[in-house]
């Protein structure tokens, strides 16, 4: 593949991913509030199957549902990973989290976003902070 073609083919990839934001998402990015972040897919070059994601991996993903600001916006992120059950459970693990395996691809999920965006939104309720666009705001 040429340079040209490659940059062609990122530049699609780019497209590809823009087209999918909503107008709100577009103007966070525009503002600053959010960023896009390179994450490596686990598939193979040959389109073998997902492997586990990186240490590295896992810290931005991490990283990044932390950023966020509310549990929509948590999932919609998590959501728009892909990842496996297998890759939940290993960002679970490193987020310090139990997995039962009873606990569905969901449910896993939403213990994440919980953990990593909930407890932020709860501890500013309590100090009487409000999160701005939280559907779960009232219910914490």
């Amino acid at each position: 593949m040429s340079e040209n073609e490659a940059s062609a083919a990122v530049l699609n990839e780019i497209a590809v991913f823009l087209r999918k934001l909503t107008p709100d998402d577009v103007g966070r990015l525009i503002n600053g509030d959010v960023r896009i972040v390179l994450l490596e897919t686990g598939r193979r070059a040959t389109g073998g199957a997902k492997s586990a994601p990186s240490a590295s991996d896992l810290a931005t993903i991490r990283t990044s549902l932390q950023e966020v600001t509310t549990r929509d916006e948590g999932r919609k992120y998590l959501d728009g990973l892909g990842l496996t059950r297998p890759a939940l459970q290993r960002l679970a693990v490193a987020m310090d989290m139990a997995v039962r395996k009873s606990d569905t691809v969901e449910m896993i999920k939403d213990s994440i976003v919980e953990a990593a965006v909930g407890f932020r939104l709860r501890s500013n309720a309590i100090r009487g902070l409000r999160s701005e666009g939280d559907s779960n705001a009232g219910g914490l």
